[in-house]
Order: structure tokens, then C-alpha cells, then sequence
């Protein structure tokens, strides 16, 4: 929800972190043209089974096609994010 909020006012939001999260499917490419200014973590499981890591990799290729500045985390965990990536997002926050 973080991204269609971002997408909707963009310059209220300097960065969003998606702890297995997902970008919603649109068929609109332009949708998220207004998340090229905002930076982005993702870490996401490959063994989530509640959100499969695909919705992540599919967040992380839309970012990347708009050119917008992407962390990404992927890690072998399920649903949750081990240590390896909160260190990751601590360096992202600050």
C-alpha cells in the first residue's frame, strides 16, 4: 500500500522499505512514474509462503525498468526478514 500511496504523492515520500511486499499489477506503465524520485529497500524470502518471492522479484524489475534507486534483499528465510537484511534496511534508513 506504501506504493500507491507514493505513486499518488510522490513528494510527501523519500523512501519506502518493503519487507515482502509488492508493487499492485496495473496495466498502466506510467502508474509508477512517480516513484522514480523515491528510493526503495525490498527484501523479500524465497521460501515466503505467504507472498512468494515472486511479487518482490516483479517490484525489483519495475524499479529497475523506471530507473528508480532499489535495494534489494533476497535471502533464503520464509516470511520474515533474518538479520543479514535488517542490516541492510538499518543502512537504508540512515
Amino acid at each position: 500500500m506504501a506504493a500507491v500511496y507514493a505513486s499518488l504523492f510522490p513528494h510527501q515520500v523519500e523512501r519506502i522499505a518493503f519487507l515482502s511486499g509488492f508493487l499492485p499489477h496495473t496495466d498502466h506503465p506510467d502508474t509508477y512514474f512517480g516513484l522514480k524520485t523515491i528510493r526503495f529497500f525490498i527484501a523479500h524470502g524465497q521460501s515466503d509462503a505467504i507472498l512468494p518471492v515472486e511479487h518482490g522479484q516483479h517490484a525489483l524489475a519495475t524499479l529497475n525498468n523506471l530507473n528508480v534507486d532499489v535495494s534489494y534483499c533476497e535471502h533464503s528465510a520464509g516470511h520474515k526478514v533474518p538479520a543479514e537484511c535488517m542490516a541492510k534496511l538499518r543502512e537504508f534508513l540512515l
